[in-house]
């Protein structure tokens, strides 16, 4: 029953969803040659990311509704003892820690993500990771807490999954994401999007020719990934 679905949804995703990514793609290679980058740019970039994540709940939600109304107990069961044990584990690895530890290992995560794409950083970006990894603090408490929160709503959901109201509660759950955020987290999400965006500007504003040319060619090449995956029948 499942695997044609999904076939469904990764064509879908291939036709209409890949070209999307690629002209956004196009873009941000555009706004990396630009001399001075402004953050409210990046923050519309991100914007758009959101509304992508948004499309694929609206083309999941079918299917998902499907597929937990008919789970039986013992379903159930180790549905939610695989959110707990993931939970834990997230919670060993990202709150575990101190919060100077904590503040470290992002700083050290987005150092590891960057470099693929700028190269080694500079003085200047390396000062700028390590205020953004600063300015974030707790936010991994809360992202967590945020976490358990949205799972809390969503096994109360389950263990009703037979009532009528069923499929309104999931698509809400699933399509209304932010609705369903605990409100420290809500306010938290904003913040961290607009550091974000800080990051990414100064980032690009304080990067040499060989590091902007090397970022372009980067996104160029994954461009050309998803433009081939795009024309690919069956997508694979």
């Amino acid at each position: 029953w499942l695997k044609p679905r999904l076939r469904e949804h990764l064509d879908w995703h291939c036709s209409t969803q890949l070209p999307a990514y690629s002209a956004w793609l196009q873009r941000s290679e555009a706004l990396a040659g630009q001399p001075q980058l402004d953050p409210q740019q990046l923050q519309a970039q991100f914007g758009e990311f959101r509304q992508a994540l948004d499309a694929i709940a609206v083309e999941i939600t079918p299917t998902g509704t499907e597929l937990l109304r008919g789970l039986n107990p013992l379903q159930v069961q180790e549905f939610e003892a695989a959110m707990a044990k993931e939970d834990d584990e997230r919670r060993a690895e990202y709150l575990q820690p101190s919060t100077e530890e904590q503040i470290a290992q992002r700083r050290e995560r987005m150092e590891e993500r960057l470099q693929p794409w700028f190269g080694e950083l500079n003085d200047a970006q390396l000062n700028y990771v390590a205020a953004w990894a600063s300015q974030l603090g707790e936010q991994n408490r809360l992202w967590l807490d945020n976490r358990a929160h949205w799972q809390g709503k969503l096994r109360a959901a389950l263990a009703s999954r037979r009532g009528a109201d069923f499929d309104a509660r999931l698509q809400s759950l699933l399509q209304e994401r932010a609705q369903h955020w605990t409100p420290a987290y809500r306010e938290q999400f904003e913040r961290s999007q607009r550091a974000l965006a800080e990051l990414f500007s100064n980032l690009l504003n304080a990067a040499d020719s060989d590091q902007r040319q090397h970022l372009q060619q980067r996104l160029a090449a994954l461009r050309a990934d998803l433009d081939s995956l795009a024309y690919t029948k069956p997508c694979s």
